[in-house]
C-alpha cells in the first residue's frame, strides 16, 4: 500500500540524518586531517542519499489519492526541514575546519549551496504543481456542480413546459364548456318560448275562440202567420 511505500521511506530517510548527525558530531570532535575529510564525504553521501529519499517521497504523494496528500505533504515539509538544519550544520561544520584544502572546500560548499537551491526550486515547483492540483481540483468541482445545474434547469423547464400544456387543456376545456353552457341557455330559451306559444294557442283555443264564436251567431225567431 501506498502508506507503507512511505512510512518506509521516511524511516530510511531518518535513519541517513541521524547517521548525519552522527557523523557530523565526530568531525567536530575527534577526528582530524584525513578522517575529518573521509567523515565529510561520507555526510555528503548521507545527505544525497536523503534528498533522493525525499524525492521518492514526493513521487509516492503523487500517486497517493487527493484525500491522502495533505497529511503526507505535511510530514514531507517536515523532513525537509530537519534535512535543511543537518545539512546547514554540515556546511558551518565544513567552513570551520582549518586544514581543507581551500580549494576543496570552497568547491563542497558551492556544491552544497547549489543544491540547496535545486532543493528550493524543486520545492517551488512542487508547491507549484500542489496549486495546480488544487486548482484543477476546485475547476472539476465547479464544472460537475454546474453540469448539475444545468440538468436541474432542464427538468425545470420540462416541468414548466409540461405546465404550460396542462394549462393549455385546461383553456381549451373551460372554452368548451362555457361554449356548451351557452348553447344549453339559448336551447332552454328557446324551449321556454316554445312552451309559451302552446299554452297561448291552448287557452286560445279553449278560452278565447269559443266565445267569439257564441258571441257573433244571433238568436233566430219565428213568427206565426
Amino acid at each position: 500500500m501506498m502508506g507503507d511505500r512511505f512510512d518506509t521511506l521516511e524511516e530510511d530517510f531518518k535513519n541517513d540524518v541521524d547517521l548525519m548527525r552522527r557523523k557530523l558530531d565526530r568531525v567536530g570532535r575527534h577526528a582530524q586531517g584525513e578522517e575529518q575529510k573521509k567523515l565529510l564525504r561520507e555526510l555528503d553521501r548521507s545527505r544525497e542519499s536523503a534528498q533522493s529519499l525525499l524525492r521518492s517521497m514526493e513521487a509516492e504523494i503523487q500517486r497517493a489519492p487527493a484525500y491522502e496528500r495533505s497529511n503526507f505533504r505535511s510530514r514531507l515539509a517536515s523532513l525537509k526541514r530537519e534535512l535543511d538544519s543537518t545539512t546547514a550544520q554540515v556546511e558551518q561544520a565544513t567552513r570551520s575546519i582549518s586544514d581543507l584544502d581551500d580549494m576543496e572546500a570552497a568547491h563542497r560548499a558551492k556544491m552544497m549551496q547549489g543544491t540547496r537551491a535545486l532543493q528550493r526550486a524543486s520545492d517551488s515547483v512542487h508547491r507549484s504543481r500542489q496549486i495546480a492540483e488544487e486548482t484543477d481540483e476546485i475547476g472539476t468541482n465547479i464544472v460537475g456542480e454546474l453540469g448539475r445545474q444545468g440538468e436541474a434547469l432542464e427538468r425545470t423547464r420540462d416541468r414548466l413546459h409540461e405546465t404550460q400544456s396542462a394549462l393549455d387543456k385546461s383553456k381549451s376545456i373551460l372554452r368548451g364548456m362555457a361554449f356548451r353552457v351557452v348553447t344549453n341557455k339559448i336551447i332552454m330559451v328557446l324551449i321556454i318560448l316554445v312552451e309559451l306559444a302552446i299554452l297561448a294557442g291552448v287557452i286560445y283555443i279553449k278560452f278565447i275562440k269559443p266565445k267569439n264564436t257564441t258571441s257573433g251567431t244571433a238568436p233566430t225567431t219565428h213568427s206565426t202567420p
